[in-house]
């Protein structure tokens, strides 16, 4: 299997202008690879059994004891939730989203999640998960990954979340929180372009691994997936432009340390931002890369992308809101508040799929174009 290599990717706003720009001196050494990310989402590693203590209460359950809580009478939840589907309306709507209780008074539990008592969402507590030994100890709760077989994984983003339905999947499969958050934004989302730049990418050896943020949309195919080899325009945005070494070996992009950030969007990640951060990626035959990225993550952050749409997430996919922000804080494993102790960032793995792309920067534009003004002036 070879990795398939591209030059130093160019652009220039006109063939002539790119023909010019490449006679007037000679070409980089390096050379790089670019793609653009397909799918994202949590990874998880689902099975039977791997919720000892059983799986979460469906989003009926939630509710009907949410009702049952604020003083409802038996009769009156039934004809609430008779006929139920995810849309919440009039009354029962009103009383779900203020079930949250500040100062003796209703108040909305999305913006006051400890306004209501810890449900005590059940962990994942199976053996396997995906991901990476972050701190390097083998102590705690702590997966092996089923595929590389490292063990003192930390995932514990996976572990507090996992045991719920709509972010439950075994990989290939995308659980029915991802397949709605990611598919219902890609079409609008910019493109987050990977770009990998070495020597010889064909063989062994050091890399340096870019992650932008482009300014363009994912295009998308016939399949639903990424259209290959389309060109995007990196962002000038420093928020969202990132540089970390790597390595490949036997055709496999290895990080192993860095800090990565990217500027998100309101109702995904407002700010993605990644402690210690870890990529696997394998390099396949037909030219895509999948793999894992992991590291520490803002727990509140996560917390924030379940509540900031209030009850149509809720409701239409089925989570306890509340219940999630506990687990999450519960579960932090990293990176103490050093005046409350308190945990601040929480081990996370995503599992992403990326395809062939070209990425243009302002910077080449500018070094193609003053080639060829010089080129053309007999420079």
């Amino acid at each position: 299997m070879s990795f398939q290599i591209s030059k130093l990717n160019k652009f220039s706003v006109a063939a002539g202008l790119l023909a010019l720009s490449v006679a007037a001196g000679p070409a980089s050494a390096a050379q790089t690879k670019s793609f653009v990310i397909s799918w994202f989402s949590l990874a998880t590693y689902s099975q039977e059994g791997d919720c000892s203590k059983g799986l979460n209460p469906s989003i009926e359950k939630i509710y009907s004891n949410s009702l049952r809580d604020q003083g409802f009478p038996a009769d009156k939840i039934a004809v609430m939730m008779e006929g139920f589907n995810g849309v919440l309306k009039g009354e029962m709507l009103e009383a779900i989203e203020n079930r949250a209780r500040v100062g003796g008074k209703p108040a909305n539990i999305y913006q006051n999640p400890t306004g209501q008592p810890d449900t005590n969402l059940n962990p994942v507590d199976g053996k396997l998960g995906r991901g990476f030994n972050l701190d390097g100890k083998a102590s705690g709760p702590q997966y092996e990954d089923p595929f590389t077989h490292e063990t003192g994984v930390d995932n514990n983003h996976a572990r507090a979340l996992g045991c719920t339905n709509s972010q439950r999947a075994l990989p290939p499969d995308r659980s029915a929180y991802w397949a709605y958050a990611w598919d219902g934004m890609r079409s609008t989302l910019p493109g987050w372009i990977l770009s990998v730049t070495g020597e010889d990418l064909s063989k062994d050896g050091e890399v340096t691994v870019r992650l932008d943020r482009a300014s363009e949309a994912v295009p998308i195919d016939a399949n639903g997936n990424a259209r290959r080899n389309t060109t995007f325009r990196i962002a000038d945005d420093p928020r969202s432009q990132n540089e970390i070494k790597g390595r490949i070996k036997d055709q496999v992009l290895y990080v192993d340390t860095g800090h990565l950030h990217m500027t998100g969007e309101p109702f995904f990640f407002v700010d993605f931002d990644i402690l210690d951060t870890h990529m696997r990626f394998d390099l396949k035959a037909d030219g895509n890369l999948d793999g894992i990225l992991g590291g520490y993550q803002e727990w509140m952050k996560i917390y924030y992308t379940f509540a900031a749409s209030g009850t149509p997430q809720e409701s239409m996919i089925g989570f306890d809101t509340p219940g999630f922000y506990y687990s999450l804080r519960k579960w932090a494993d990293a990176y103490p508040d050093p005046k409350t102790g308190e945990n601040t960032r929480i081990s996370t793995t995503y599992r992403l799929e990326l395809v062939p792309a070209y990425a243009v920067r302002s910077s080449d534009l500018k070094a193609d174009n003053g080639a060829a003004r010089t080129a053309a002036n007999g420079g």
